[in-house]
């Protein structure tokens, strides 16, 4: 994408229901480097919202 006019909006992720496994820890520290490195805006997403605290304490 480097010599392209496509730029990337957004970063995503997600968290599964009643915690978050550790694959799911690695792909949100992969995104909160990739935020600190690019300034690209975080979105997330937990089922029935009950890891928001959790995921953001993560990414920080």
């Amino acid at each position: 994408m480097d010599q392209t006019d496509i730029h990337q909006a957004i970063l995503k992720s997600e968290t599964s229901y009643q915690c978050i496994e550790e694959l799911e820890k690695k792909c949100i520290k992969a995104i909160a480097l990739a935020h600190h490195q690019t300034h690209i805006p975080i979105s997330t997403h937990c089922d029935k919202g009950k890891n928001g605290k959790t995921t953001s304490e993560t990414v920080t």
